[in-house]
């Protein structure tokens, strides 16, 4: 089976030969930022298909999540370090089956304001922050299925 890499957002059907027998196969490649992905799956009989039923889904979306560490050891309390994750998406999906948990950030900043005298405390920020765009690809992508 030869993959045809250059044709986005089509489905190309291909028999794929094994001692066994022949399985016919489909596949169809899609863009993802820079990414393009494949996705292979057989083609079942209608008979073959069982229904998948869903028991649960759960997405959440948060624009913003932000953390301070405080110092307390003094009179005088000043942070310490600050964690900011902007956009946090979650989603878990339960089939009975298996179930898929899907976990993206698309932005990590971490700032270290120990020092009184730096300038810039940034220890880690994306170098265009402004100009990303919704398909950049994320900060983490995690998909697990379980």
């Amino acid at each position: 089976m030869l993959c045809k890499l250059d044709r986005i957002n089509q489905v190309f059907t291909d028999t794929v030969m094994f001692q066994n027998g022949n399985i016919s196969v489909s596949y169809f490649v899609k863009l993802q930022g820079s990414s393009r992905i494949i996705k292979i799956y057989s083609i079942k009989n209608k008979e073959e298909k069982k229904e998948e039923k869903t028991n649960m889904i759960i997405r959440v979306n948060l624009p913003a999540l932000r953390c301070s560490l405080i110092s307390g050891m003094t009179a005088r309390k000043f942070e310490l370090a600050h964690l900011c994750l902007a956009p946090i998406m979650f989603a878990m999906v339960d089939k009975g089956d298996f179930t898929t948990y899907h976990f993206r950030v698309k932005i990590m900043m971490i700032d270290n304001n120990i020092s009184p005298d730096v300038m810039y405390p940034v220890i880690m920020f994306p170098d265009r922050a402004k100009k990303l765009k919704e398909r950049d690809l994320p900060f983490i992508d995690i998909v697990c299925s379980i």
